[in-house]
This record gives structure tokens, sequence and C-alpha cells, in this order.
């Protein structure tokens, strides 16, 4: 899975990759630092616009079409989320 591959490169140690499935978007999360979370990052991130869920390391979920771009450009819109979530988690849980 490219979640996997982007992971291998020296340089990245946390990846979101997404892609358009049906009426939504399917999310791949991977993470190789022991404080981020993966699967609870994802479930942060998705619970207004979807679910997701995982292990420690590797986590996926689904969010619908119309909530994630029902504001604007949908790669802004994951940024967004996904730093939003990794804050939140880190403040949540002393990281």
């Amino acid at each position: 899975m490219i979640s996997d591959f982007i992971l291998a490169l020296d340089i990245i140690e946390f990846s979101v990759v997404y892609a358009v499935r049906g009426t939504g978007y399917k999310f791949s999360v991977r993470s190789e630092r022991p404080e981020l979370h993966a699967g609870k990052i994802i479930s942060i991130a998705l619970a207004d616009c979807g679910s997701g869920g995982g292990h420690a390391r590797m986590a996926g979920g689904f969010a619908d079409g119309s909530k994630l771009a029902s504001d604007g450009s949908v790669p802004e819109k994951v940024r967004s989320l996904f730093g939003k979530a990794i804050r939140e988690y880190k403040a949540e849980y002393g990281v």
C-alpha cells in the first residue's frame, strides 16, 4: 500500500493517504512514532464526517464525501482535520 511505501522514506514518520471510493474517501494512516497512535488520531480526525480506527501503527477509515468536501478543497480539509486531531491527541495524552 502507498502509505507503507511512504513510511519507508527516511524522513517520514507519520502518513495519511486517502482515495475516492464511491461517494466518499477511504483513508489509510501509518505511524512510526510510538507517541502518535494512528487509530486514535484517525478516530478524532474523522469524527464529524465519517469513522475510523485501528492500531497504534496502522489505521483506516472512511469519510462521507459530501461532509468532507462541503466547505472547500478536500486536500486542505484533510490537512486541517488531521493537524487538529494530532494537536488534540497530544494535548489529551500529554505527548
